[in-house]
């Protein structure tokens, strides 16, 4: 009896031994039994990691730079609830990614322009002449709505609150990046819609845009139609005056002739406004 009741309790003290050394792993690996992340989360870091392999970073690199990303990004969401998150929240993430692009090759867009896939796809195969947003690790962050909540450390794609707009990311990484620009921008702009307020660009690249000297307007649209007249453009020109340092020049052309040219030749092409 007195074996039969040792053996038992050696067994239970051998339980309790393993599961006091899993422990420290389970705490450093989320948990044998965890959860697995969010599919927003396993997206963007697959992302972030396939952004750096293609900008040849080195190997040894990526983990630690992709681990700086997501850990930046986490904390702007994470503890918060979701409708408190302003574009400062950010702002650690962008001090500590910071990006750089060449003078005169920053590239914006807005307005519905017409093919913009297409055009897009051109500029990646001509990455000589113009830098987007899509082109830098601020790209990275899959579309679509995120949040994090209240007493949470967990960023979540599912049970957001659809009325509150998850695109603070966008809107703040978009500022930052137009504040990488130096000299002359470039931006399309749909001009069937042409300039609106409310947009991204009206509300927070344009404003941002304090390092550039000059922009270049080139309306695209399905026709041959002159929209440098665009009827918008009038509140462009105000907000520009809030930039005085900021040249502006408008041209237009149709989004099939951009197909045909290679991006260094798209201005030279376009027809003055």
């Amino acid at each position: 009896m007195a074996e039969s009741f040792q053996s038992v309790w050696m067994a239970l003290l051998l339980a309790s031994i393993t599961m006091m050394l899993l422990q420290p792993q389970q705490a450093e690996c989320g948990g044998i039994f965890s959860k697995p992340e969010d599919p927003f989360v396993e997206e963007l870091k697959a992302n972030c990691q396939r952004f750096l392999k293609q900008q040849k970073a080195p190997e040894e690199s990526i983990k630690a730079r992709c681990d700086t990303f997501w850990e930046k990004f986490k904390s702007a969401v994470v503890q918060k609830d979701p409708g408190a998150v302003r574009r400062e929240h950010y702002n650690a993430l962008f001090e500590a990614v910071p990006i750089k692009v060449e003078k005169d090759k920053l590239l914006l867009y807005t307005g519905y322009v017409p093919d913009l896939k297409k055009l897009t796809t051109i500029i990646e195969d001509k990455p000589d002449t113009y830098v987007y947003y899509y082109q830098t690790i601020y790209g990275v962050v899959p579309n679509g709505r995120f949040c994090g909540k209240e007493k949470s450390n967990e960023v979540f794609s599912e049970d957001c609150d659809s009325k509150i707009p998850s695109n603070m990311y966008f809107a703040a990484s978009s500022a930052a990046f137009a504040r990488a620009a130096l000299g002359t921008v470039t931006v399309l702009m749909g001009g069937e819609r042409g300039y609106n307020k409310e947009s991204i660009f009206a509300q927070h690249e344009l404003p941002d845009l304090k390092a550039a000297t000059g922009l270049r307007l080139l309306m695209v649209n399905p026709g041959d139609q002159n929209t440098c007249n665009h009827e918008t453009l009038k509140d462009l020109k105000a907000d520009l005056a809030k930039l005085p340092k900021l040249s502006y020049e408008c041209k237009y052309i149709p989004s099939k002739d951009l197909e045909k040219e290679s991006p260094a030749t798209w201005w030279i092409k376009a027809k003055s406004g």
